[in-house]
């Protein structure tokens, strides 16, 4: 069940937070299917991007 959201979908960049399993990934895809997303549990990425945080802004999302 995905249940309504109460705010309107910002128009800008943001985050979104919230405990495993609740629904964030599902909502995302669903409200902005075109989004650009970036998985940090990808170790590989996310070592990339402590080891460098220059490279966030030289990534698309299909890298």
């Amino acid at each position: 069940m995905v249940y309504t959201r109460l705010l309107p979908v910002p128009d800008r960049s943001f985050f979104l937070f919230g405990v495993r399993g609740v629904g964030k990934s599902t909502w995302v895809g669903m409200m902005l299917p075109e989004a650009a997303r970036f998985d940090l549990l990808d170790e590989a990425l996310f070592t990339d991007l402590l080891a460098d945080p220059a490279l966030f802004g030289n990534l698309s999302p299909s890298d």
